[in-house]
């Protein structure tokens, strides 16, 4: 993942933000620690498993007229829990949050 660096995160999507919420607080403090790995590091930390998904791509968070690349990353460490999210102009913007499978398939 080198070759651009992630300067902050934004949460503030409502799919996101609502499943971010059904979560207990166990589950939801380990995520907040790991997605707060995110800004600055260059590559991204490994133990989150951050790739894009090949061949697909998604509506902009900044341009709904245009599709970007879309991202995941183990949202838990044991891999139970996944998010999405686009990167565009150094800031992560997060898209949905859920189980491994149906994050892969609904991005």
């Amino acid at each position: 993942m080198a070759g651009f660096l992630i300067e902050r995160i934004d949460c503030n999507n409502a799919l996101f933000r609502r499943k971010l919420k059904k979560l207990d607080a166990a589950v939801l403090a380990e995520v907040c620690a790991r997605l707060a790995l995110l800004p600055r590091q260059n590559p991204i930390p490994l133990g989150l498993h951050a790739h894009p998904l090949k061949g697909q791509t998604v509506r902009s968070a900044l341009d709904p007229s245009v599709d970007v690349p879309v991202w995941t990353l183990h949202a838990t460490a044991d891999d139970r829990c996944k998010a999405s999210f686009t990167v565009e102009k150094g800031v992560a913007y997060f898209r949905t949050l859920g189980a491994h499978d149906e994050v892969d398939k609904a991005p």
